[in-house]
């Protein structure tokens, strides 16, 4: 080593000296020689000098893991622990990266910083919550580390956690005192838990103070998000919690008719996991009519065409009667929009085990014997024989002429008529009439 430093101090061009003796100061700590960088640190060598893809001397030391070398350059160099070399990143911030453990436990000794970030506003404990890694959080946390930090993009570090799907490094932020209702620039937190279906998560965020009712821009609920990725887990627990399953979004989609009109997604018919979804799919609807989803509610064409932007499948004729001479954009409810029950909606899909569930639950039968006539229905509903006697029984359990009773009670004192039933001095079975909801168009 001697005659290697002698022989580069004879080079006449000091400039070109000083790059060599860097280059084996380099060398000397990448193979952890501690005698040799002792050596060259006594000589001119350049202690500031930076490899070719801008790592220091101290990060060279931290990524070979050699923790004598890296005592040493500290000491000799003067460097400190929080320097922050390329893009901000520090001796601690490597060793994180790296996982080297033994230089993480000396560092945090020496009151290495752990909430320094770097140049994108990331730290060292979010690098560990990134990297998985629930014992180096622990260490961090216990450092002094921040669990309620954000980096630049505003993605807080519990929002890294979920997304890694960890749940114990999600407990040790939470423990530490992670908010659960942290808002950032993505959302509530508890949405992203039940979209990544991941139901220890959600428990634990609902365990320490997360609200069930909380929505996000979309004033969604953490159950539109259960529905739209098919989470029976998480939908059911949110459920049994006490979340209202007749809660609408900014459309006015409530979670019922969000997994209805999922039936008709091409992306979700056309997955190689569609069975799945499928089945994920069915027991949630099941279990929001369980938990008294209202199957009577109606959809406007509004609706339909803001489901329609997700390529909601419509026969030719289906296409025509709702959106063709309609304002289809306008949200409101004027004599020009045309609504449906989610049975006619669910037989335009073609979906046979949806139109069953909900025809068990005392949805509304009105419009279904027109649609049958103007052929919304696709022949996977039509040339089914044993459905459509079904379907046929089910439209008929009324009898024709209580329909029209109900029709004309509605025309007479005014549609519709459920606020006001106990106002008006009917009799009961009257009021029961009045209650149905029923229109004209199924006598057309």
């Amino acid at each position: 080593m001697n005659k290697i430093i002698l022989s580069l101090n004879g080079i006449g061009n000091v400039k070109a000296a000083k790059k060599g003796l860097a280059k084996v100061l380099l060398e000397a700590i990448r193979s952890g020689y501690t005698e040799g960088v002792e050596t060259l640190l006594s000589s001119q060598v350049d202690i500031d000098w930076v490899s070719d893809i801008g790592y220091s001397v101290v990060v060279e030391a931290v990524k070979a893991g050699s923790l004598p070398v890296l005592k040493l350059l500290l000491a000799r160099c003067g460097f400190s622990v929080d320097r922050q070399y390329s893009c901000k990143m520090t001796a601690l911030y490597h060793s994180v990266h790296c996982n080297k453990e033994d230089i993480i436990t000396y560092l945090l000794d020496n009151n290495a910083s752990v909430n320094l970030a770097d140049m994108f506003g990331c730290s060292s404990l979010m690098l560990a919550v990134e990297g998985s890694d629930p014992e180096c959080v622990e260490q961090l946390l216990k450092a002094g580390g921040d669990p309620k930090s954000q980096n630049f993009a505003g993605t807080s570090i519990l929002r890294a956690a979920i997304l890694r799907g960890h749940p114990e490094i999600v407990e040790l932020l939470l423990k530490a005192g992670a908010d659960a209702n942290q808002a950032d620039r993505q959302g509530p937190l508890l949405h992203l838990a039940v979209f990544s279906q991941t139901p220890r998560i959600m428990h634990l965020l609902i365990d320490y103070g997360a609200h069930i009712h909380i929505r996000d821009d979309m004033q969604k609920t953490a159950l539109h998000k259960a529905v739209e990725n098919g989470s029976f887990r998480c939908g059911k627990h949110l459920l049994e919690l006490g979340l209202d399953p007749n809660v609408k979004d900014r459309d006015e989609y409530s979670p019922l008719l969000h997994s209805l009109c999922i039936l008709g997604h091409t992306y979700w018919r056309e997955s190689p996991s569609s069975a799945k979804i499928a089945e994920e799919q069915r027991e949630l609807r099941r279990l929001l009519l369980c938990h008294n989803a209202d199957p009577r509610e109606r959809v406007f064409t509004w609706q339909l065409d803001t489901a329609h932007a997700y390529r909601v499948r419509f026969n030719a004729a289906a296409h025509r009667f709702l959106f063709c001479n309609v304002n289809a954009n306008s949200r409101y409810k004027t004599k020009n929009q045309i609504s449906i029950s989610y049975l006619v909606l669910v037989l335009c899909f073609g979906s046979k085990e949806a139109a069953l569930d909900l025809m068990k639950c005392g949805c509304p039968k009105d419009f279904v014997g027109k649609a049958l006539s103007l052929s919304l229905f696709p022949p996977s509903i039509t040339e089914d024989e044993v459905f459509m006697s079904e379907l046929q029984a089910f439209i008929s359990s009324v009898p024709r002429l209580l329909h029209l009773a109900c029709w004309k009670i509605h025309r007479c004192l005014g549609y519709p008529l459920r606020e006001k039933c106990e106002e008006l001095a009917l009799p009961t079975f009257l009021k029961e009439i009045v209650k149905m909801e029923v229109s004209y168009s199924d006598f057309l």
